[in-house]
């Protein structure tokens, strides 16, 4: 996905798909990782990552780790502010 919106943003004569991948994801790089985010209509959005489902429980176990523990409720409302795990078809 990374690929195909890099590819889009260079492409002299977009189609559909780029424009396409262009409004809806954008990429993201921290610490020598690059990721997908969802677009931002207005700046004030949050940044929210879009994480495959095989890195899922290494950050719910850290960000669990980090959060001191915290219960499910406050789990599951920091993800839905900050991640987004797409659902295998």
């Amino acid at each position: 996905v990374i690929q195909q919106i890099k590819e889009s943003r260079v492409a002299k004569q977009k189609k559909s798909k780029d424009y396409y991948w262009l409004s809806k994801y954008d990429i993201m790089g921290m610490a020598d990782e690059e990721f997908v985010v969802f677009r931002k209509k207005h700046i004030d959005e949050p940044t929210i990552r879009i994480i495959p489902m095989e890195k899922y429980f290494g950050i719910l176990k850290a960000v669990h780790k980090t959060d001191g523990h915290d219960g499910r409720l406050k789990m599951c409302e920091y993800f839905k502010n900050k991640f987004y795990i797409p659902k295998r078809r």
